[in-house]
């Protein structure tokens, strides 16, 4: 809310982030990162839901895994395996990360 109000005042570069997180942790992650950062080029290539984005450039695999206790325990996992328009999402990042 606070960078909101300041993004709108100031029109940019209105914060800084510092963090020794890696952004590969999760598409989540990059999003919301983007999300503080730069909402404008989020509307503007009209993915400002996080759904919208995830429909735009990723795509669900249901995977089976090893469960836990190893031996003949297994369930099916879904997640984020494969992308699409690869290129655009490098270019975003590309402008808000430098």
């Amino acid at each position: 809310m606070k960078i909101g109000y300041m993004w709108r005042r100031n029109d940019a570069r209105v914060v800084m982030f510092a963090t020794a997180t890696p952004v590969a942790n999760s598409i989540t992650d990059a999003y919301v990162m983007q999300r503080y950062l730069r909402p404008d080029l989020l509307e503007a290539a009209g993915i400002s839901v996080f759904d919208t984005r995830a429909a735009t450039f990723d795509q669900v695999v249901n995977q089976i895994e090893l469960g836990t206790e190893g031996g003949d325990s297994f369930w099916m996992k879904s997640q984020f395996a494969k992308f699409h328009n690869v290129l655009n999402v490098r270019v975003q990042a590309c402008i808000v990360w430098g």
